[in-house]
């Protein structure tokens, strides 16, 4: 499918074929020689494309059930930019088995690197599937748990796949950046992020041995926060991308998953417990908010005072709402619009939503602009696909 014009004037590249990136993946790793493909460019609080012209990332978070035609879908939709997520060593539970069990964990103890073959397959035709239709790829890792903070070897492991990942893609064209781990919850103290900081440190040195070129994402603990970004910032190390989700308030987000319902957006809900989180801002820590526009705004002044003060480009990388839930399109209009007024990239959760057994909420109603019934048929959302390519579609 031929994307817009428009699409094609924000990527200032010219699209290769599905051929050319197989060429161009497999001398990457049969050369290793450095960057034969363009990158963005990060300049204070910018991200330029390789040519030098300002660009705002939008797009959807990938897992592995991204399919054929996924990429050519979402640059219809007003897409430039996709998260591609890959799961390691990722359980709910703390408690991790080997090899682990979950359906999109790529560890396997066996391979090379520490990641499953089949994963890395999958992950290769996503990121040459994108790059034919000129999505730029935000490599993710999101997990690492299972123990993972108390566990030194492990972290070696960590380090060491990430140096791996990025001699492996470092020629591959539209790799827009690295974002080192999804979401950190470091144990025992998930508001600490000397740890997190600590990791991020070794990871981006590993990185840069390999790779000095490609853009490097980072986030706070807890969860990516936005409210929490002053207490990961790194200093005058070059190449970054701050970034945090925006589920909120979860008391409102989350209301679906909990079975519980409040009386949708706009509405009056608690500001999240987050009393010593970094940023201040009208309502934080409140037991009763009101949450609109206006409410939304401003926390998302947290973004743009860090942005501000550091003269660093800040990204938010999940922002979303269970569809079914009361007031989910205003929400996800407002907060959008938020965005892009204030120049904040973004990636919408998620493109595909993948049936999970016993889990009730999984299905029309929930996040996505696709869904898997029980059946395994994938079922599309029309409305909601309309709603977020009028967003992706803004300013352009």
């Amino acid at each position: 499918m031929k994307p817009s014009p428009a699409h094609r004037t924000h990527n200032d590249q010219p699209r290769p074929t599905a051929r050319l990136l197989a060429i161009v993946l497999a001398a990457t790793m049969a050369t290793g020689i450095a960057h034969a493909a363009a990158r963005l460019v990060i300049r204070g609080d910018q991200i330029l494309t390789p040519a030098g012209a300002p660009i705002q990332l939008r797009g959807f978070s990938w897992y592995e059930d991204a399919a054929p035609g996924d990429a050519a879908r979402n640059v219809t939709l007003g897409a430039n930019y996709v998260r591609l997520i890959i799961g390691w060593r990722e359980s709910k539970t703390d408690v991790c088995k080997d090899p682990p069990n979950n359906w999109n964990d790529a560890y396997d103890s066996s391979a090379p690197d520490g990641l499953s073959p089949r994963r890395l397959a999958a992950i290769d035709s996503m990121i040459a599937q994108a790059g034919v239709h000129g999505l730029w790829v935000d490599l993710v890792i999101r997990g690492a748990d299972c123990g993972f903070w108390n566990d030194p070897a492990m972290q070696d492991k960590f380090v060491d796949l990430w140096r791996a990942l990025a001699k492996r893609y470092r020629n591959a064209p539209y790799i827009g950046s690295y974002e080192i781990l999804s979401e950190p919850r470091p144990t025992p103290d998930r508001l600490d992020n000397a740890p997190v900081k600590a990791l991020y440190a070794r990871v981006i040195e590993a990185i840069r041995s390999v790779d000095p070129t490609t853009p490097i994402m980072i986030g706070p603990a807890p969860g990516y926060n936005p409210r929490n970004l002053e207490h990961v910032y790194m200093g005058n190390v070059p190449g970054l991308i701050y970034t945090a989700n925006f589920y909120e308030p979860a008391s409102y987000s989350f209301e679906l998953k909990k079975g519980e319902g409040n009386g949708g957006y706009p509405g009056v809900y608690a500001d999240n417990k987050s009393r010593n989180l970094a940023c201040d801002y009208p309502g934080k820590g409140m037991a009763s908010v009101r949450v609109d526009k206006t409410w939304m705004a401003g926390l998302v002044g947290c973004l743009t005072s860090f942005r501000e003060t550091h003269h660093v480009p800040v990204l938010v990388d999940q922002v979303g709402v269970r569809g079914a839930t009361p007031g989910a399109a205003a929400w996800t209009r407002d907060i959008l619009d938020i965005l892009d007024q204030q120049r904040i990239s973004w990636a919408y959760w998620v493109y595909r939503r993948a049936y999970v057994r016993n889990a009730p909420y999984y299905d029309a109603g929930d996040f996505g602009i696709l869904w898997q019934d029980a059946g395994g048929n994938w079922r599309e959302k029309g409305d909601w696909g309309a709603l977020l390519s009028s967003e992706l579609r803004q300013g352009r």
